[in-house]
């Protein structure tokens, strides 16, 4: 997107530590200011990655429906 870490830091009010350990991958990131972010950056979260694929190469075809 060719953001500066100092931009999102600035825009989002995230300090610049907690965004370090963000891009890191850190797995104690909290994810309430993580939706935040996101939502600060337009950035659509999906399962695109989180779905296994079937040998022929494709995703499942059917998902469980999740109700509001």
């Amino acid at each position: 997107m060719g953001l500066r870490q100092k931009d999102v830091v600035l825009s989002t009010g995230m300090g610049r530590r907690y965004l370090i350990d963000l891009e890191t991958g850190k797995s104690t990131a909290r994810l309430g200011p993580v939706l935040m972010i996101v939502r600060h950056l337009a950035i659509i979260p999906g399962l695109a990655n989180a779905i296994p694929e079937k040998a022929s190469g494709t995703p499942p075809s059917i998902l469980p429906f999740l109700e509001d």
